[in-house]
Protein backbone atom coordinates (compact mmCIF):
# COMPACT_ATOMS: atom_id res chain seq x y z
CA UNK A 1 0.00 0.00 0.00
CA UNK A 2 1.32 3.67 -1.30
CA UNK A 3 0.33 5.12 1.87
CA UNK A 4 3.12 7.23 4.44
CA UNK A 5 0.82 7.03 7.20
CA UNK A 6 0.32 3.25 7.32
CA UNK A 7 3.71 2.55 7.76
CA UNK A 8 3.61 4.96 10.79
CA UNK A 9 1.20 1.68 12.26
CA UNK A 10 2.87 -1.46 13.76
CA UNK A 11 1.21 -4.59 14.51
CA UNK A 12 -1.06 -6.34 11.66
CA UNK A 13 -4.49 -6.08 13.27
CA UNK A 14 -3.87 -1.92 13.61
CA UNK A 15 -2.70 -2.27 9.86
CA UNK A 16 -6.33 -4.09 9.02
CA UNK A 17 -8.03 -1.54 11.06
CA UNK A 18 -6.25 1.33 9.73
CA UNK A 19 -7.37 0.04 6.36
CA UNK A 20 -10.80 -0.55 6.90
CA UNK A 21 -10.90 3.51 8.18
CA UNK A 22 -9.32 4.19 4.59
CA UNK A 23 -11.17 2.18 2.34
CA UNK A 24 -14.03 0.97 3.89
CA UNK A 25 -15.41 -2.61 3.06
CA UNK A 26 -18.66 -4.62 3.56
CA UNK A 27 -17.14 -7.47 4.93
CA UNK A 28 -13.19 -7.70 5.57
CA UNK A 29 -12.18 -11.09 4.52
CA UNK A 30 -9.16 -11.54 6.34
CA UNK A 31 -11.95 -12.60 9.06
CA UNK A 32 -13.01 -15.66 7.43
CA UNK A 33 -9.29 -16.83 6.64
CA UNK A 34 -6.44 -19.09 8.63
CA UNK A 35 -4.02 -18.27 6.01
CA UNK A 36 -3.63 -16.52 2.91
CA UNK A 37 -7.56 -14.89 1.74
CA UNK A 38 -7.78 -17.39 -1.16
CA UNK A 39 -5.82 -20.20 0.59
CA UNK A 40 -8.04 -21.38 2.92
CA UNK A 41 -11.50 -19.63 3.79
CA UNK A 42 -13.48 -20.88 6.73
CA UNK A 43 -16.17 -22.40 4.79
CA UNK A 44 -18.39 -23.31 7.47
CA UNK A 45 -18.77 -19.39 8.76
CA UNK A 46 -19.40 -18.41 5.09
CA UNK A 47 -22.65 -21.14 4.84
CA UNK A 48 -24.02 -18.23 7.51
CA UNK A 49 -23.49 -15.19 5.67
CA UNK A 50 -25.31 -13.19 3.20
CA UNK A 51 -24.02 -12.63 -0.44
CA UNK A 52 -25.57 -9.81 -3.06
CA UNK A 53 -24.39 -9.13 -6.52
CA UNK A 54 -25.10 -6.92 -9.54
CA UNK A 55 -23.76 -8.95 -12.07
CA UNK A 56 -25.54 -9.04 -15.39
CA UNK A 57 -25.99 -12.03 -17.24
CA UNK A 58 -24.83 -10.74 -21.13
CA UNK A 59 -27.23 -12.86 -22.54
CA UNK A 60 -30.89 -11.87 -22.31
CA UNK A 61 -31.82 -15.63 -21.56
CA UNK A 62 -28.36 -17.81 -20.21
CA UNK A 63 -27.77 -21.26 -20.42
CA UNK A 64 -28.18 -22.11 -16.47
CA UNK A 65 -28.10 -26.10 -17.47
CA UNK A 66 -25.33 -27.06 -19.70
CA UNK A 67 -21.88 -26.15 -18.93
CA UNK A 68 -21.79 -23.31 -21.46
CA UNK A 69 -19.83 -20.38 -20.93
CA UNK A 70 -21.47 -16.87 -19.77
CA UNK A 71 -20.30 -13.98 -19.09
CA UNK A 72 -22.04 -11.55 -16.34
CA UNK A 73 -21.21 -7.68 -16.41
CA UNK A 74 -20.62 -5.73 -14.09
CA UNK A 75 -19.38 -1.92 -13.93
CA UNK A 76 -17.16 -0.72 -16.06
CA UNK A 77 -14.77 -3.24 -17.75
CA UNK A 78 -15.55 -5.87 -14.66
CA UNK A 79 -16.75 -9.30 -16.13
CA UNK A 80 -17.15 -12.99 -14.87
CA UNK A 81 -16.69 -15.72 -16.95
CA UNK A 82 -18.89 -18.90 -15.99
CA UNK A 83 -19.64 -22.30 -16.96
CA UNK A 84 -20.17 -24.07 -13.82
CA UNK A 85 -24.05 -24.49 -13.85
CA UNK A 86 -24.77 -23.60 -10.46
CA UNK A 87 -22.71 -20.99 -10.37
CA UNK A 88 -25.00 -19.03 -13.42
CA UNK A 89 -27.67 -19.97 -11.65
CA UNK A 90 -26.72 -18.57 -8.31
CA UNK A 91 -25.52 -15.07 -10.27
CA UNK A 92 -29.04 -14.81 -12.11
CA UNK A 93 -30.80 -15.41 -8.74
CA UNK A 94 -28.82 -12.52 -6.88
CA UNK A 95 -29.29 -10.36 -9.79
CA UNK A 96 -32.77 -10.79 -9.40
CA UNK A 97 -33.00 -9.87 -5.26
CA UNK A 98 -30.32 -7.19 -5.99
CA UNK A 99 -29.83 -4.99 -4.24
CA UNK A 100 -30.66 -7.41 -1.41
CA UNK A 101 -28.33 -9.94 -0.22
CA UNK A 102 -29.44 -13.58 -0.24
CA UNK A 103 -28.65 -16.04 2.88
CA UNK A 104 -25.86 -17.87 0.80
CA UNK A 105 -27.76 -21.91 1.75
CA UNK A 106 -31.24 -20.26 0.62
CA UNK A 107 -28.85 -19.44 -2.26
CA UNK A 108 -27.64 -22.59 -2.76
CA UNK A 109 -30.20 -25.15 -2.13
CA UNK A 110 -32.40 -22.12 -4.83
CA UNK A 111 -29.85 -22.60 -7.53
CA UNK A 112 -30.08 -26.67 -7.16
CA UNK A 113 -33.59 -26.58 -7.73
CA UNK A 114 -33.08 -23.62 -10.83
CA UNK A 115 -30.82 -26.47 -12.80
CA UNK A 116 -32.31 -29.42 -11.01
CA UNK A 117 -29.18 -31.13 -9.64
CA UNK A 118 -30.83 -32.36 -6.26
CA UNK A 119 -27.98 -34.69 -5.17
CA UNK A 120 -24.66 -33.25 -5.08
CA UNK A 121 -21.60 -34.69 -3.67
CA UNK A 122 -20.11 -32.82 -0.80
CA UNK A 123 -17.01 -31.58 -2.42
CA UNK A 124 -19.10 -29.88 -5.06
CA UNK A 125 -21.27 -28.02 -2.64
CA UNK A 126 -18.29 -26.85 -0.76
CA UNK A 127 -16.56 -25.73 -4.47
CA UNK A 128 -19.87 -23.67 -4.68
CA UNK A 129 -19.08 -21.83 -1.29
CA UNK A 130 -15.47 -21.47 -2.27
CA UNK A 131 -16.20 -19.87 -5.64
CA UNK A 132 -18.37 -17.33 -4.50
CA UNK A 133 -16.19 -16.55 -1.76
CA UNK A 134 -13.11 -16.18 -4.16
CA UNK A 135 -15.46 -13.77 -6.53
CA UNK A 136 -15.81 -11.68 -3.42
CA UNK A 137 -12.35 -11.27 -2.80
CA UNK A 138 -11.61 -10.24 -6.36
CA UNK A 139 -14.83 -7.58 -5.28
CA UNK A 140 -17.40 -9.44 -8.24
CA UNK A 141 -19.61 -9.56 -5.10
CA UNK A 142 -20.54 -8.64 -1.66
CA UNK A 143 -20.83 -10.34 1.83
CA UNK A 144 -23.01 -9.59 4.23
CA UNK A 145 -22.74 -11.24 8.66
CA UNK A 146 -26.26 -10.65 8.67
CA UNK A 147 -29.28 -10.05 6.62
CA UNK A 148 -29.89 -6.20 5.43
CA UNK A 149 -33.74 -5.14 4.75
CA UNK A 150 -33.42 -2.89 1.76
CA UNK A 151 -36.25 -0.50 -0.03
CA UNK A 152 -36.61 -1.89 -3.46
CA UNK A 153 -38.87 0.73 -4.21
CA UNK A 154 -39.69 4.35 -3.27
CA UNK A 155 -42.12 4.57 -0.66
CA UNK A 156 -44.70 7.73 -0.83
CA UNK A 157 -42.78 9.45 1.96
CA UNK A 158 -39.32 8.24 1.64
CA UNK A 159 -36.56 8.23 5.15
CA UNK A 160 -33.06 7.97 4.72
CA UNK A 161 -31.81 6.65 7.67
CA UNK A 162 -30.68 8.89 10.64
CA UNK A 163 -26.69 8.93 10.32
CA UNK A 164 -27.00 9.46 6.59
CA UNK A 165 -29.13 12.68 7.10
CA UNK A 166 -26.67 13.82 9.68
CA UNK A 167 -23.75 13.06 7.83
CA UNK A 168 -24.85 15.28 5.09
CA UNK A 169 -24.91 18.31 7.25
CA UNK A 170 -20.51 18.57 7.83
CA UNK A 171 -19.09 16.42 4.87
CA UNK A 172 -19.73 15.85 0.91
CA UNK A 173 -19.86 11.75 1.53
CA UNK A 174 -21.68 9.02 3.68
CA UNK A 175 -20.90 5.81 4.18
CA UNK A 176 -23.91 3.28 3.97
CA UNK A 177 -25.06 0.31 5.22
CA UNK A 178 -23.07 -1.80 3.38
CA UNK A 179 -20.42 0.02 4.25
CA UNK A 180 -19.50 1.53 1.05
CA UNK A 181 -18.58 5.34 0.80
CA UNK A 182 -21.14 7.25 -1.07
CA UNK A 183 -19.53 10.88 -2.55
CA UNK A 184 -22.02 13.75 -2.49
CA UNK A 185 -22.86 16.43 -4.27
CA UNK A 186 -24.71 19.78 -4.04
CA UNK A 187 -28.28 18.18 -4.59
CA UNK A 188 -27.49 15.32 -2.29
CA UNK A 189 -26.64 17.57 0.13
CA UNK A 190 -30.17 19.82 -0.34
CA UNK A 191 -32.15 16.14 -0.88
CA UNK A 192 -31.22 13.89 1.61
CA UNK A 193 -31.97 15.83 4.69
CA UNK A 194 -35.59 16.07 3.66
CA UNK A 195 -35.85 12.42 3.53
CA UNK A 196 -36.77 12.22 6.92
CA UNK A 197 -40.31 9.88 6.27
CA UNK A 198 -42.91 13.45 6.56
CA UNK A 199 -42.34 14.93 3.35
CA UNK A 200 -44.25 13.21 0.30
CA UNK A 201 -42.71 13.48 -3.19
CA UNK A 202 -44.75 16.25 -3.78
CA UNK A 203 -43.41 18.55 -0.77
CA UNK A 204 -39.95 17.49 -2.05
CA UNK A 205 -39.96 18.65 -5.18
CA UNK A 206 -42.19 22.82 -4.13
CA UNK A 207 -39.55 22.81 -1.60
CA UNK A 208 -36.44 22.44 -4.30
CA UNK A 209 -38.07 23.94 -6.60
CA UNK A 210 -37.49 27.40 -4.19
CA UNK A 211 -33.84 26.23 -3.95
CA UNK A 212 -32.68 25.68 -7.21
CA UNK A 213 -31.15 28.29 -9.81
CA UNK A 214 -34.23 28.63 -12.60
CA UNK A 215 -32.01 26.80 -15.31
CA UNK A 216 -32.11 23.62 -12.97
CA UNK A 217 -35.83 23.23 -12.13
CA UNK A 218 -37.10 22.39 -15.70
CA UNK A 219 -34.90 19.24 -15.29
CA UNK A 220 -35.71 18.54 -12.13
CA UNK A 221 -38.26 15.35 -12.49
CA UNK A 222 -35.96 13.50 -14.41
CA UNK A 223 -33.29 14.13 -12.07
CA UNK A 224 -34.78 12.94 -8.80
CA UNK A 225 -35.83 10.03 -10.55
CA UNK A 226 -32.49 9.70 -10.84
CA UNK A 227 -30.94 10.15 -7.55
CA UNK A 228 -34.24 8.35 -6.05
CA UNK A 229 -33.13 4.72 -7.79
CA UNK A 230 -29.11 5.86 -6.57
CA UNK A 231 -30.56 5.54 -2.77
CA UNK A 232 -32.11 2.77 -3.04
CA UNK A 233 -28.92 1.02 -5.25
CA UNK A 234 -26.65 2.35 -2.10
CA UNK A 235 -29.24 0.86 0.09
CA UNK A 236 -29.96 4.08 2.02
CA UNK A 237 -33.85 4.11 2.21
CA UNK A 238 -35.82 2.49 4.58
CA UNK A 239 -38.60 0.26 4.02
Amino acid sequence: VNDPEIKKVNTRVEKEQYMDYKEPLSFRGTLLTKKTPLENPDLDRIKNLYFASHLIPKEKIPDLISDKLEIFLGSGEVLLELNNPLLKAAYSLLRASWPEAVFVNELFQNAKLLVGQENLRKHEERDFFKQLYIHFEHGLNQLYSKEINLCQKMPEKPEIFNLARHQVTYQNWLINLRSEFVPLNVLDQLLIPLLDGTNSLEDIKRFLRKELPEDQIESLENELQAYFNRYINFALIKI
